[in-house]
């Protein structure tokens, strides 16, 4: 499995976990996701690429995958599943 794969893979299951949770939120118009990874921690540390990611989301307007050491934003806008 490519490094892609893989840390795509994890961000889906984030995003399942959180929308599994969200339905103990209180109500809103529009849920916004972030994902802080610690560059610090080696098992986070991997490559989030935007292009070619096809990320689903019923709950989730905007996902934000932030790495902190690099101060590095991603801004995905899910597809509705």
């Amino acid at each position: 499995m490519s490094a892609k794969g893989a840390s795509a893979e994890r961000l889906t299951e984030i995003i399942r976990n959180k929308e599994a949770k969200a339905q103990q939120y209180i109500p809103c118009q529009k849920y916004w996701l972030l994902i802080v990874v610690d560059a610090a921690d080696p098992a986070q540390e991997q490559e989030i690429r935007v292009d070619g990611l096809a990320v689903t989301s019923n709950v989730f307007e905007k996902i934000l995958v932030y790495r902190t050491v690099f101060e590095h934003v991603v801004e995905i806008t899910p597809r509705s599943p």
